[in-house]
């Protein structure tokens, strides 16, 4: 398959005032701001879980201590994907385009791969409730019913809420009860709000510097405001759920080999060829550090 003189005959001649299709900006990569951007040289990595001791326990005197294990869980594996594309021009369309079009066309690999990773990037949150999707506890990463590896209390990371200053206030607090799987407390803290383009402004609104609560006439302070970065994708399939991320999480970008782009002529054909390829894995694989709503509105 090859672009040929006859399918951009409109390239040959002069007289055309303009060439559309590369005239707006590309946006500044999302992913990196929302994943853990991390490297590979292996061809899969492997994370184990595990926990650590549960409580001290009470010693009567002349009794013996209580002797714990730290307990060994699943692993989850991270695989990597090859995505590649290529584009062939004859030579004599690359000899005779009068505007320089093929020449610049070969900008596009480089706009497709960006496309395609953000696309790919944005998976673990599309998928979080997702039943086929599974993290390390061998769930959703958005469950209501989170496993603990000493089999305590199960515990949930997702609502069914509408982006509100209520439902912020509620998922501060289930950030703080987080618990690891010995049910010790752990320290994470929310920090991000992830939301696609139709959340923008409501964002703004809850967590913008306004003088008062929003959307109440009582004079009271909005105790929210500004405490989550609000991050925009314009990745998410969804235009109503709303995601918030913190310092620490598991949801993992793995670079297992960066963009390489090529460019060769065909001794046969003489057709000039560029090619674009790279590896890498995108994964959640634990629930701590991230809370979901899957809203309706």
């Amino acid at each position: 398959m090859a672009t040929f003189t006859t399918t951009f005959n409109e390239l040959l001649e002069p007289g055309l005032l303009e060439i559309l299709g590369r005239t707006f900006r590309r946006r500044p990569t999302e992913f990196d701001k929302i994943l853990n951007i991390r490297t590979s040289r292996k061809n899969k990595e492997t994370i184990l879980q595990v926990a650590g001791l549960g409580l001290a326990q009470l010693k009567a005197e002349g009794d013996a201590i209580t002797f714990d294990d730290p307990k060994q869980g699943s692993t989850i594996t991270v695989q990597f994907s090859t995505k590649a594309l290529g584009v062939s021009v004859s030579w004599e369309m690359f000899s005779d385009d009068l505007y320089g079009y093929m020449r610049q066309v070969t900008g596009e690999l480089g706009d497709s791969l960006r496309e395609t990773i953000e696309i790919d990037a944005m998976a673990p949150l599309n998928l979080a409730t997702d039943s086929g999707t599974l993290i390390v506890d061998g769930l959703s990463l958005a469950n209501a019913s989170h496993t603990r590896l000493d089999g305590g209390a199960v515990q949930s990371n997702t609502v069914s809420a509408s982006l509100s200053v209520a439902a912020l206030r509620d998922m501060f607090v289930s950030f703080e009860k987080f618990k690891d799987d010995r049910g010790k407390q752990v320290l994470s803290r929310a920090t991000k709000l992830v939301i696609g383009p139709d959340k923008m402004f409501l964002a703004k609104e809850i967590l913008g510097p306004g003088k008062g609560a929003p959307f109440t006439n009582e004079n009271q302070a909005n105790v929210i405001a500004g405490m989550l970065q609000i991050v925009m994708s314009h990745y998410l399939t969804s235009t109503t759920n709303w995601h918030v991320l913190g310092d620490k999480h598991h949801l993992d970008f793995f670079w297992r080999v960066r963009p390489v782009f090529r460019s060769f002529d065909d001794q046969t054909t003489l057709a000039a060829k560029f090619s674009a390829a790279m590896r890498y894995g995108v994964k959640a694989i634990d629930w701590r550090g991230y809370f979901h709503s899957s809203a309706s509105a």
